[in-house]
């Protein structure tokens, strides 16, 4: 019984923490059908990004959509980690 248990549990715990997955490709409608969690982020006549967080930890991900076909996925802009200042010293 415990080992029924403990398979159910860890089951569960893997689905829940699981994102779908979307292959380039996809059509529009079908992404919107899958993933409920989609927001407009930009729509205009060239492209469509839809922004998704999937959980608190994770990173959102955008998706591209250009004439109703998935063509790009990423993290958005990176921000630098790093700030040069440069000063220029006149003797």
């Amino acid at each position: 019984m415990k080992k029924i248990f403990f398979s159910l549990f860890i089951f569960v715990l893997l689905y829940s923490c699981s994102a779908p997955q979307f292959a380039l490709g996809t059509s529009e409608n079908e992404f919107l059908s899958r993933c409920k969690r989609a927001r407009i982020e930009e729509s205009s006549i060239s492209r469509t990004v839809y922004k998704v967080g999937y959980k608190e930890y994770q990173n959102e991900l955008f998706y591209y959509f250009q004439n109703g076909v998935l063509t790009k996925i990423d993290v958005g802009v990176l921000q630098p980690n790093l700030r040069i200042d440069q000063t220029i010293r006149h003797n």
